[in-house]
């Protein structure tokens, strides 16, 4: 009993996260995540980059995906970018709308996809070669298509030799041929960053 209450305390204290004014029907009927969603802000996330109905968006993500069941209702195709086939696994299959692809650290492996959004979330830290990878996306996206960078700017959680910050991505990227568009700071735990070729 003392537990039930110490979570429906726990639950009452979480900020309440507002319906975006698209209301995708999916979003609903996918698992919330109690412990995530608070501080990734999904539909803020969703309505700051103002998805258009005939996009192709890749998401590529470590983990189970969290923004490719959120994506999928609102653009024509969604491909679920991963280095590790098993997080495709657990928590029921994957909306319709989605495309599960298995890639590198090194290659993204989307070449001629005919990609208009590639979103990374997290995953800089694992690429070595960052550069290079995104030299490869070039391969996979549309002219004009965009490059968003959703990262971690907490130091302490992760080896500090291994933290990517705003100003790295700031720089590389534009040596690859992106430009920067937007920056967002409405994340408390990440830099949100959305680059155009």
């Amino acid at each position: 009993m003392r537990h039930y209450f110490f979570l429906l305390i726990l639950g009452a204290s979480l900020p309440a996260q507002t319906p975006p004014s698209f209301s995708p029907g999916d979003e609903y009927r996918f698992p919330p995540d109690a412990r995530r969603d608070p501080w990734q802000k999904p539909f803020e996330v969703i309505t700051a980059l103002n998805f258009s109905s005939s996009e192709t968006v890749a998401v590529i993500e470590i983990g189970y995906p969290y923004f490719a069941p959120r994506i999928a209702p609102l653009v024509k195709k969604v491909y679920s970018v991963n280095t590790d086939l098993q997080a495709f696994q657990g928590r029921g299959a994957l909306p319709p709308g989605i495309s599960k692809i298995l890639s590198t650290n090194a290659n993204p492996a989307l070449a001629r996809l005919n990609i208009d959004t590639v979103i990374l979330v997290d995953v800089l830290r694992s690429i070595p070669q960052r550069l290079s990878y995104y030299q490869a996306l070039l391969a996979g996206l549309n002219p004009g298509g965009r490059v968003v960078v959703i990262d971690r700017i907490l130091p302490a959680v992760f080896p500090a030799d291994s933290v990517v910050t705003d100003l790295n991505v700031k720089t590389e990227l534009p040596l690859a041929g992106f430009r920067l568009v937007q920056s967002f700071t409405f994340l408390p735990y990440q830099y949100f960053l959305v680059f155009q070729l």
